[in-house]
Formats: structure tokens, C-alpha cells, sequence
């Protein structure tokens, strides 16, 4: 499975790329708008395991999918983007979700991967609407939805992550299939 937008790319994670996870996962300002983190070298070879052992291949029955991003340029491994399903607003709908390590931030990675999510959407599931979830204090993931003119801003909410609850702005884009 392979994706290509630009300076990136999206495929399959393998174990070799655990060095590579572990660099994102593990520091604390990458992922600090994340459900998870920062990571153990532990936790990340652990999610590492589970996500190549659940390639999602060509299913569409899987309920998460987990695609590095990956430089076009160098072949490394800068980040995770995901989809998984949801129902908070639609039966056929998924949320899209992107990390980033934080040295490859304000280079346009993020926006390339968040526009490559529609094909991720319609290539791997059967959905009709694809959602982001923003954290109101993540101003350049914000910033990042609200510069691609497919997704409109559709709900705010409140999503209880690590603990406490946050609140969300939810960007959608309704998939019109033929």
C-alpha cells in the first residue's frame, strides 16, 4: 500500500522502522496533542508489533489503520498517519489523525498528509464522511485544516484524551463515491 503526494509518501509500517516511530513517540512536544506519549522504546516496539501484525492489506473490515509517512526525498520515516472508524456523526464515517516529529514541522508535510487522507479514506474503507478532530490549543493543526478548502469546519466538542477533557474542532469532507 502506497501513497504518494508531493515531497511524501504513505505505506506500510515494518519493524525496521521502529527507530524511526520511537523518535516521534517518544518526544514529548510531538506528541503532546496526541492520545498517547511520550513513549517508552518499550511502548513504542509494543504498538510497533501490533501494527505490523494488523496490516489492514485490502481489507476494509479492519477497525484502525496505520500508514508511515514517510520523505519522498530521503526515504525516512517522519510520522503515522491513521484512520479509524467512528461513529459520532455518521454510520459510514472515519476520523483521519497525523503525527509528525517535530523537526519535519512547517515544511507542508502535515497538509500533504491531511489532503492524502481522502484517498487513504476511499481506498481503505467504505466511508462517506471523513472527519479530523483539532484541538482548539494545536493553533498549526488548525491552521493546517483550515488551509485545505476540502474540509469545512462542521462541530466542536469536548473528547476526554490522557485524562482530561479537551476540546475539539471537527473538520469533515463527505466522499461522494460513483
Amino acid at each position: 500500500m502506497y501513497f504518494e503526494n508531493g515531497p511524501i509518501a504513505l505505506r506500510r509500517f515494518t519493524m525496521d522502522d521502529l527507530e524511526a516511530v520511537h523518535a516521534y513517540a517518544s518526544d514529548p512536544e510531538t506528541v503532546e496533542f496526541q492520545g498517547f506519549g511520550p513513549n517508552t522504546l518499550e511502548q513504542s516496539r509494543a504498538w510497533l508489533e501490533k501494527v505490523v501484525a494488523n496490516d489492514p492489506g485490502s481489507s476494509k473490515e479492519l477497525e484502525r489503520y496505520y500508514l508511515a509517512v514517510v520523505r519522498q526525498d530521503t526515504g525516512e520515516v517522519i510520522g503515522c498517519a491513521s484512520l479509524w472508524r467512528t461513529d459520532r456523526k455518521h454510520p459510514t464515517s472515519v476520523a483521519f489523525g497525523l503525527t509528525i516529529r517535530k523537526d519535519q514541522w512547517r515544511q507542508g508535510f502535515g497538509a500533504r498528509a491531511a489532503e492524502m487522507s481522502v484517498l487513504m479514506a476511499v481506498t481503505l474503507t467504505d466511508v462517506n464522511l471523513l472527519e479530523v478532530l483539532v484541538r482548539r490549543e494545536d493553533i498549526a493543526s488548525q491552521k493546517i485544516m483550515k488551509g485545505i478548502p476540502q474540509f469545512k469546519h462542521c462541530d466542536e466538542l469536548e473528547v476526554p484524551i490522557k485524562g482530561r477533557i479537551h476540546q475539539m474542532d471537527a473538520y469533515g469532507k463527505w466522499i461522494s463515491r460513483i
